[in-house]
């Protein structure tokens, strides 16, 4: 094509002599737009030599040193190690909770009353102060006229009882007299009626008293039911009813809590309940309380299952203290039970090989070699175990899961036997070749990609 161009180019550029005018105008307009097309077919050609090269470059990107990669990647990697330390494991279960007031009391109204003054919902309560007034003027009244009630009976039993006592000596008397015959024995049959009479009214004097005496504690009671008091330090959490509400007896007025010492609630499934008891610490973990978290201890469960979208879960509660209030009633935290500790020397979970009733590491004895030693483990939890005999902290093992050299036997370039085994052992496809494979087949795709 260059050849053919090249002629082209003589032919249209020299105009004939023989040649018109016409013909020479014509032939410039025809020389001048061939170059164009030349530049055309030029610019194609670069772009697809571009496109080749790229192309070839990413091919052949595993073989780096053949295209000058000054900083290869090691071909081994590095077996990655732990050295052996002290430390604790733990198992533990987790479970989202809720928070309660360690203890609360629903406080309801003893009498038929106006509310003149409630105490407001947060408001900090210690114990004996107000809570709830209700209007007394109507009670105080009734407790006067059940003092005064009070009054007359116990003056109608002491003269029922003086009546009693003389009734009493006038029938002693007269039946002295019948044995030496000074009186008859109607008289003495008279005075005995009138004793009989003088006691009964006795008793129903003082049965009038005891009457009196319950009207006079009812009333008493009422007049103290108009001011409910706080029955220990704590806070108003909700109120039910407003000052100037008429409320009836046993009315709920408001609920009253202990928030300086909270109660947290989990629900926990069957399968993990068997693993818990009273006593066992338990960490409350919140957003609230940041790196921190507040202890508690478990202390109580459930004695039956409660079936929650159709699994069976049981009910495990812990106390703690909550001097700082930052935690509320109502509040999600996350229990964390400690079911299990043991101390010792520790290791990785996956650094320990288990085969049959053995357990295995793989020691760093020195720079250039491991060993395989039998050791004693613990308690595990998935993320690490105590090795209880057989390793000492300090001692470095290796993770099965890697493989490759020791961290201080990697270097950061590569032999050049290394760089012809990876080209030996790296399959290559050929474009438009009909397979691929394997050691000499992979150099000789090789070569063909180089050649084309």
């Amino acid at each position: 094509m260059k050849r053919t161009g090249s002629a082209d180019r003589g032919n249209e550029g020299t105009p004939s002599s023989n040649h018109s005018a016409g013909e020479i105008q014509q032939g410039s307009r025809r020389g001048s737009q061939r170059p164009r097309r030349r530049g055309m077919r030029i610019g194609a050609l670069v772009a697809a030599g571009a496109i080749l090269a790229t192309g070839l470059l990413v091919y052949y990107q595993p073989f780096g040193p053949l295209f000058g990669d000054s900083n290869p990647a090691s071909d081994s990697p590095e077996i990655e190690t732990v050295e052996a330390s002290e430390g604790i494991v733990r198992v533990t279960i987790e479970s989202p909770g809720v928070v309660e007031p360690h203890r609360t009391r629903t406080l309801r109204s003893a009498i038929d009353g106006t509310v003149t003054w409630m105490a407001e919902e947060g408001s900090e309560v210690s114990e004996g102060s107000p809570l709830v007034r209700f209007d007394a003027r109507e009670l105080e009244r009734a407790v006067q006229r059940a003092e005064i009630a009070f009054g007359d009976g116990r003056l109608k039993r002491d003269r029922a009882a003086e009546e009693l006592t003389r009734a009493q000596r006038v029938l002693a008397e007269r039946e002295a007299l019948l044995v030496s015959g000074s009186v008859s024995r109607d008289e003495v049959e008279t005075a005995r009626e009138h004793a009989g009479t003088a006691e009964y009214n006795l008793r129903s004097a003082e049965l009038a008293l005891e009457r009196a005496g319950i009207d006079l504690e009812e009333a008493e009671e009422a007049l103290a039911g108009a001011v409910l008091s706080a029955p220990f330090d704590g806070t108003v959490l909700r109120t039910e009813a407003s000052e100037g509400d008429r409320v009836g007896r046993n009315s709920t007025l408001l609920t009253f809590g202990d928030l300086a010492h909270l109660r947290f609630s989990a629900e926990i499934d069957e399968y993990d309940i068997g693993n818990i008891t009273k006593g066992l610490p338990v960490g409350i973990v919140s957003d609230l309380l940041g790196p921190e978290n507040i202890r508690a201890r478990v202390t109580g469960m459930s004695p039956e299952a409660e079936i929650v979208n159709n699994i069976p879960v049981f009910r495990v509660t812990a106390e703690a203290e909550n001097p700082d209030r930052r935690l509320k009633p109502g509040m999600s935290v996350d229990l964390v039970i400690q079911v299990a500790r043991e101390s010792g020397v520790v290791l990785p979970t996956n650094a320990v090989r288990h085969e049959q009733d053995h357990s295995y590491v793989e020691l760093v004895e020195n720079a250039d070699s491991t060993v395989e030693r039998e050791v004693t483990t613990g308690l595990d939890n998935g993320v690490e175990i105590v090795i209880l005999d057989g390793l000492e902290p300090g001692e470095t093992v290796t993770l099965p899961e890697s493989r490759g050299e020791l961290p201080w036997q990697s270097s950061d370039a590569p032999t050049a036997q290394a760089e012809d085994e990876d080209r030996e052992a790296l399959p290559i496809s050929v474009p438009g070749s009909s397979g691929s494979g394997a050691g000499s087949g992979s150099g000789g795709g090789a070569g063909g990609g180089a050649g084309r």
